[in-house]
């Protein structure tokens, strides 16, 4: 109140003030008055478009009288005197003197020019005489020069709040807080004489580090043993088809030269990982290893626990799958993340839900109905309780209060969303024959997926959970809940969870060309074998011990050594996966197979079922199971490289050990990672291409140090000669060791011989 009164004399008192003034003054004046000086001097100050700029045939006559010691200045038009003399005292006249002689010692300064560059570029852009004695017969001359280039932004405030909330805390309603930001988008290029380069690159708005590039860089005339050293960001590259180099180093790096011996040597860390893609007829061939413990979670789920009891036993004879069930209908429900509303239902959704008795978890609750063993919405009590008794969930806002008079828990033994979306057959793959859905996408934590299906079995149709067609809107749906919010171990969904499913990050994939191999890590052997040396398998091959090789190429049930291309059964060929016949493949289904506890607890690794998948991966001592092979995509003349950030020439393509040409032969799209063979007789040749790409790393786990040299021994313009030594050592970040993570100390040794003509 007393800020307003204050605020409302301060503005009547304003008013007041300008009615005086315009009270007193009737006369019209501009707003902005041109201003008027006795001093026609004065006049030259005003150097804008607002004034007009004094004709060449205007002058200012300056004249010093002895007697007074003032000057005279009088306007005049040629000769013509046109106004009234000024005087200007000494002291005066010295000040406005000095002031114009600075003005125009800046305005020459500033238009001056040069030969090269203007003096603002001469003075951002210094070069420097250092005047070193010696300096010029090392780096060739004594002169330095810096050439900076970019932009440096920084931002300095405060930030004061004031809250007038009187529940806070005195001191939490004021609050002082300092900003500081930062952009810097910096360059610098620097030289030395006339061999020593210095290159700086360095942006705070980089995603990567290896984004920021440093470089030094010596080069030496052509008869100095130094013809070069680098140091920074450097690259090695070595001609040899067998032993690569790499392009993505960080380090030191010398070139040294002896007559005809030319000596290539680094030391550094290596930021980047390197592969090599085999291409055949515009086809191309990738490896794959794939580790026991990164099968695809959260993607693929039993429609209920009768489906995963039986699955084994309907994959017990393979090729032919003996399920006896044909799924007919179905709706899938998941968490509405889309703000998709036109497919969207309110939904209950049980775990419980067409179960028998040996599977209910709220056995305090819920109780088998009649002798039917098959998934049904009568199979138990549930629905039949969830249709009558507590009828009420039908309306959404009244669910929680009505449940929640049950001994079930929310989150656990049923879970309600509203506006849950349908999600569209596109979306998703059910396996009609075993029971089971695969999503294109895998679920986030905490999102919710629900079911209501229909089956034949034995000429008779089950139905579990409601279809959204069945009950009008906005009544609620009851369905069958196969994954809520919480998903652990220790509840009976985490079961209907598939753990038996690997994804090789492919499509479309061609049964041609295809093989997998099992592996086993033997700590003893000190290598990698395709068995298990104890129990009943022993010496047995892993891919026939997991079933995985049980017919012929025509699917004759004759195993012939090779893995069992089965489409629906062993394989996804749509979404690129593998399918184990087994639940638990390498833990419960091989500890059977071997035949010994004992034996068996030593190969097993059933924390991979019983536990998260995080939680298994850690456990480097029984993770030593791998599946390796080769897997064909499409054809074209466009091959995908599946990395990104690769380096300006860090891509070599060969083909019959012969090194192809850039833009000649194939074009590369660095930034997307693509490969274009623009050479098509490459492609109707039909030998193999072999594409070896190095990229850096956006998140390097491992310190890679990289030691190695090179000699080269040139005989003739036609005769090469040269050898490589290369050391690379492999040091993970964690103490803990991760398989696929191993410490590596591997040297290699080449020799190579070139001839042309």
């Amino acid at each position: 109140m007393r800020k307003n009164i204050i605020f409302g004399l301060f503005f009547l008192t304003g008013i007041l003030v300008f009615y005086k003034a315009n009270a007193q003054n009737d006369s019209i004046s501009l707003p902005y008055e041109i201003p008027h000086f006795e001093n026609p001097l004065f006049y030259e100050k005003y150097n804008t478009p607002l004034f007009l700029k004094q004709p060449s045939v205007y002058s200012n006559q300056i004249e010093y009288d002895p007697t007074t010691g003032n000057f005279i200045i009088t306007p005049k038009v040629g000769d013509i005197t046109i106004g009234r003399p000024s005087i200007m005292s000494f002291d005066d006249y010295n000040k406005y003197r000095t002031q114009s002689i600075i003005s125009q010692n800046w305005q020459t300064n500033n238009s001056k020019t040069t030969d090269d560059n203007d003096f603002l570029s001469d003075f951002l852009n210094p070069k420097l005489n250092l005047g070193i004695k010696g300096m010029d017969k090392v780096f060739g001359s004594d002169e330095v020069t810096v050439s900076p280039n970019g932009s440096i932004d920084i931002s300095l405030g405060i930030s004061y709040t004031n809250t007038q909330n009187y529940s806070l805390p005195k001191r939490v309603r004021r609050q002082t807080i300092f900003d500081f930001n930062q952009d810097i988008q910096l360059g610098v290029n620097g030289k030395v004489g006339d061999k020593m380069n210095i290159g700086i690159n360095y942006n705070t708005k980089s995603m990567f580090q290896f984004e920021n590039r440093k470089k030094i860089e010596y080069n030496g005339k052509e008869d100095e043993i130094i013809q070069k050293v680098e140091g920074g960001d450097i690259t090695f590259p070595i001609e040899n088809t067998l032993i690569h180099g790499s392009s993505t180093l960080f380090g030191l790096r010398t070139d040294l030269k002896f007559g005809r011996l030319t000596v290539t040597n680094v030391l550094s860390q290596q930021k980047g990982q390197s592969k090599t893609i085999e291409v055949q007829s515009g086809a191309v061939l990738n490896d794959f290893e794939i580790s026991a413990g990164d099968y695809e979670t959260d993607r693929h789920f039993f429609l209920n626990h009768y489906f995963r009891d039986n699955y084994e036993k309907a994959m017990q004879n393979l090729p032919i799958v003996t399920s006896g069930i044909k799924i007919t209908r179905i709706e899938v429900w998941v968490t509405n993340k889309t703000s998709d509303f036109e497919n969207a239902r309110n939904i209950v959704a049980f775990m419980d839900l067409g179960e028998d008795g040996q599977n209910i978890y709220a056995q305090n609750f819920v109780f088998q109905n009649g002798q039917n063993q098959f998934p049904d919405n009568d199979l138990n009590n549930l629905y039949e309780m969830m249709t009558s008794t507590y009828d009420g969930i039908r309306d959404i806002a009244n669910a929680s209060n009505i449940l929640a008079t049950t001994p079930m828990n929310e989150g656990i033994d049923y879970i309600k969303l509203e506006s849950a979306r349908k999600l569209d057959p596109s979306e998703y793959t059910i396996n009609t024959d075993l029971g089971y859905i695969s999503l294109n996408y895998q679920l986030r934590p905490g999102e919710v997926l629900a079911v209501a299906y229909e089956y034949t079995l034995n000429g008779e149709t089950f139905q579990v959970g409601e279809f959204s067609n069945d009950i009008e809107a906005p009544q609620t749906l009851i369905l069958k809940l196969l994954r809520g919010p919480a998903s652990i171990p220790n509840i009976p969904n985490w079961d209907l969870m598939m753990k038996n499913i690997y994804s090789l990050g492919t499509y479309s994939l061609a049964k041609e060309d295809f093989t997998l191999e099992i592996f086993y890590n033997n700590d003893k052997l000190g290598t990698k074998t395709n068995y298990i040396p104890e129990g009943d398998i022993a010496n047995k091959r892993l891919l026939t011990v997991f079933r995985f090789d049980n017919a012929d190429a025509q699917n004759n049930p004759n195993p012939d050594g090779f893995f069992d291309f089965m489409q629906g059964i062993t394989v996804d060929t749509k979404n690129g996966l593998i399918i184990f016949p087994e639940l638990e493949p390498f833990g419960d289904f091989l500890r059977k197979k071997i035949g010994n506890d004992i034996i068996a607890k030593n190969y097993i690794f059933q924390e991979l079922y019983d536990s998260t998948q995080y939680i298994a991966q850690q456990n480097a001592v029984k993770n030593k199971f791998y599946l390796k092979g080769k897997y064909k995509s499409s054809g074209g003349n466009e091959i995908m490289l599946n990395v990104m950030n690769v380096p300006q020439g860090a891509v070599k393509v060969t083909q019959g050990g012969q090194e192809l040409t850039e833009n000649v032969d194939y074009t590369v799209d660095y930034n997307i990672g693509k490969v274009t063979i623009i050479n098509e007789a490459l492609l109707r040749s039909g030998m193999p291409i072999k594409i070896n790409i190095e990229s850096n790393d956006e998140f390097n786990l491992i310190t890679k140090n990289l030691i190695g040299t090179h000699l080269n021994y040139e005989f003739n313009r036609n005769f090469n000669v040269g050898a490589t030594a290369l050391h690379l050592s492999e040091l993970p970040r964690e103490q803990k060791t991760r398989f696929g993570f191993e410490p590596v100390s591997n040297t290699i040794y080449g020799f190579n011989l070139n001839y042309s003509a």
